[in-house]
């Protein structure tokens, strides 16, 4: 399967006018919503998207893993993004991310289409994802709780071969109490409960065939 980065020719030991290659330390905010209009391209790594709350808080949105397409925006010909939108992008480890000159993009786009197919189901599986929060908003803190975890599991590991996948270190009750919506507090009753069904252990490795039962039955 050809990736985004292999299908755009991007080389890291070559510098081109038409995309550079940075690298970011863990914590470092490296995008803010309008800083460019070049498009971020994630070579290694995880960071977060975060948006602002309510209450004007930064608050953990969605991973971002390698080929995820940042700044997806970017690429709007005939629509237009509502000035109240506003993310930032934080580095969860070392990062490096390619700049990828906007019409540079596109050319290798309409070149070679059959490329981009990664791309195109990477982006269709973010709005699965980003629905299915719509869709179960009402549920209890549980069963928000679990399907974020699985969100989270099958973005930084898309294969799913496995049936223990371990959380990252980065990846604490916080993060997954903002990417489900659901407050803190209820999201530690939710691991509790989760740790009962031995779904997770105390050493946050999932048990996914338990957990992908558990969200069928629910």
């Amino acid at each position: 399967m050809i990736n985004i980065v292999e299908a755009l020719d991007l080389k890291s030991d070559k510098k081109m006018d038409y995309y550079r290659l940075k690298k970011f330390k863990k914590g470092t905010k490296f995008y803010y919503h309008g800083d460019t209009n070049e498009l971020l391209i994630i070579k290694s790594g995880t960071a977060i998207i975060q948006a602002l709350d309510k209450l004007g808080n930064w608050s953990s949105r969605e991973l971002a893993t390698p080929n995820y397409l940042l700044t997806p925006e970017n690429l709007l010909e005939f629509f237009s993004i509502p000035e109240q939108f506003d993310y930032r992008v934080v580095a969860m480890e070392s990062v490096e991310v390619y700049f990828v000159d906007r019409e540079y993009f596109l050319n290798h786009l309409h070149l070679n289409p059959l490329k981009f197919q990664y791309f195109y189901e990477a982006m269709i599986i973010k709005y699965v994802h980003q629905s299915k929060k719509l869709f179960i908003i009402n549920e209890p803190p549980v069963v928000k709780t679990a399907n974020a975890l699985y969100s989270i599991i099958y973005t930084l590991y898309p294969e799913l071969q496995e049936n223990y996948y371990p959380l990252p270190k980065f990846i604490n009750q916080k993060t997954v109490a903002e990417y489900s919506g659901t407050g803190q507090a209820r999201t530690s009753e939710s691991f509790q409960k989760l740790r009962d069904l031995n779904i997770i252990n105390n050493q946050q490795v999932i048990n996914m065939p338990l957990l992908l039962n558990f969200i069928f039955t629910q």
